[in-house]
């Protein structure tokens, strides 16, 4: 486990272990849709609300692109655990999947377990840091990715330049 990881489990431990009581949204965005802005008490969709459940983040990201109207949609799905990750449906990875595929939105899912086995791209941040490392002013630049590709894509590769 490297530090980064130690400093996200430090973090949510304490989130646990001393909660911080939900303060009411000082402000709402409604929504135009008259029996949704109804139902939420607030007259619309709170402002600054987070989803705090792994599926639920999943479930808002597939309405946001199947508004099509994003260029991108980032699910930032760090702070979950693993066993909170593994509660999401296979199929729901491979329903946001075929959503992606029919409009013109990226979708980028940030978590630290491989667990999207749909993605046809996986982008693997290298770096192990230590907190000192991140105050160095050229510490973006010292960023080492690597890029795993999906077999299915990579086979179908294969098999069209075989064909050309």
């Amino acid at each position: 486990m490297g530090p980064g990881n130690k400093l996200i489990d430090l973090r949510k431990l304490l989130a646990e272990r001393f909660p911080r009581p939900s303060s009411p949204p000082t402000s709402v965005l409604p929504t135009g849709v008259e029996f949704l802005d109804q139902i939420t008490a607030g007259g619309g969709l709170p402002k600054s609300a987070i989803c705090r459940k792994a599926f639920d983040a999943i479930k808002a990201a597939d309405l946001l692109l199947r508004d099509g109207n994003f260029p991108l949609v980032i699910v930032d799905l760090v702070l979950n655990s693993l066993e909170e990750l593994r509660k999401i449906p296979q199929t729901s990875w491979y329903r946001l999947q075929r959503l992606v595929e029919a409009v013109s939105t990226a979708c980028l899912i940030i978590n630290r377990h491989g667990i999207v086995a749909s993605s046809q791209l996986k982008i693997v941040l290298e770096n192990s840091w230590m907190l000192p490392d991140l105050e160095n002013e050229n510490a973006i630049s010292n960023l080492r990715f690597r890029i795993q590709r999906s077999h299915l894509q990579f086979a179908i590769r294969n098999s069209q330049s075989a064909i050309s």
